[in-house]
């Protein structure tokens, strides 16, 4: 119905076959969405023939099923002189995130591009296996594209600041590793965040280093879900199929979320977040 809104051709077509396609076929909607992400990436690789340079940012995330998707962005100029960003797409890398596989990634989704004479520029945060000088992914990506520079992610580098930051003050460093401990002692047994899942409903949010913005999501959920929170833990001390470690770390984290000072900086560090 969207596309038949923008061609009389389709419109019509669709009138014809209206009565015997429903829309509702899985393979029908997935050969849909392949047939438009073929054009797109048509129009993104046209757009790139017809510029002079681009660069490349990369990062990873992980997705709901905690798996790490790598995504991949080419930002240049068009030939309407338009600075503009291009995504081309998530792909996984949950089995080998070593600096050779995550090159040979760029490499296959780059070389459409012309990657030995445009790319100028890219960009990741400064782990070894991203920015190591000697088998970093930027080394190996230079080794192809002399030209490309690599430039240290700015937002990566913000969240390092403010976290070496908060670890200067020994209360904070207090504060963020029980809310990391939290999330730690969770995904430590699929059982556990069972427990989370059927009494608070909602999943327990990864926490990643190099993302401060990760800490916004747990302090969230136990703003929000305090109570049920401690129910949760206290569900966990007092089943009998729980294992002793399980129940020593429920009694140890029911025991800090009743406290003052952790009720205290969850309280203002979200509001921090909210800024």
């Amino acid at each position: 119905m969207l596309f038949s809104r923008c061609s009389l051709g389709i419109k019509n077509h669709y009138k014809s076959i209206q009565n015997k396609f429903s829309g509702l076929s899985k393979t029908i909607q997935n050969d849909l969405i392949t047939c438009i992400s073929e054009y797109i990436f048509s129009n993104i690789k046209q757009e790139i023939k017809q510029c002079m340079f681009y660069s490349a940012q990369i990062d990873d995330t992980i997705d709901i099923t905690q798996k790490t998707q790598c995504s991949i962005i080419l930002r240049f100029v068009n030939k309407n002189s338009e600075l503009v960003e291009r995504f081309l797409g998530f792909h996984n890398v949950s089995d080998d995130h070593t600096a050779e596989e995550l090159f040979n990634l760029i490499a296959s989704v780059l070389n459409k591009f012309d990657i030995e004479k445009k790319l100028v520029g890219q960009c990741y945060d400064g782990t070894s296996v991203m920015a190591g000088n000697l088998t970093g992914l930027q080394n190996r990506v230079k080794n192809i594209a002399p030209n490309a520079i690599f430039i240290h992610c700015l937002v990566h580098r913000l969240n390092l600041v403010l976290q070496n930051g908060c670890n200067m003050n020994s209360k904070c460093r207090i504060f963020f590793a029980n809310v990391t401990g939290i999330l730690a002692y969770f995904h430590s047994s699929t059982s556990l965040t069972n427990v989370v899942d059927s009494t608070v409903g909602k999943h327990i949010p990864q926490f990643g280093q190099t993302r401060w913005f990760s800490y916004s999501k747990i302090l969230n959920l136990l703003v929000n879900e305090w109570p049920n929170i401690i129910t949760v833990f206290e569900t966990i001390s007092i089943n009998p199929k729980s294992s002793a470690e399980s129940i020593r770390g429920a009694i140890g984290h029911s025991k800090n979320l009743k406290s003052f000072d952790i009720y205290l900086g969850c309280m203002i560090y979200q509001c921090i977040f909210l800024l």
